[in-house]
């Protein structure tokens, strides 16, 4: 599996091929009018921060697949 943010367990993907990281909380945002707003990360899919955690999904995936494979391999 690339690591990619695209594929992480923290990434909350976009519209526009772009990923929001969550894997920190997010930090405040202080608008010019005086309104406080909480804002995350914005990254590309492709990048990768070092902090990758791969989607439980898709290790189930990775796991059924492989088990095809064994399976396939005894007959």
């Amino acid at each position: 599996m690339k690591r990619r943010c695209g594929s992480c367990e923290f990434a909350d993907l976009l519209n526009a091929g772009s990923v929001e990281c969550r894997r920190m909380p997010p930090q405040a945002y202080f608008e010019p009018t005086g309104r406080v707003s909480n804002i995350r990360p914005r990254v590309g899919q492709e990048y990768w921060c070092g902090e990758f955690k791969p989607r439980e999904r898709d290790l189930v995936d990775i796991g059924m697949a492989a088990q095809k494979l064994l399976d396939a391999a005894k007959n």
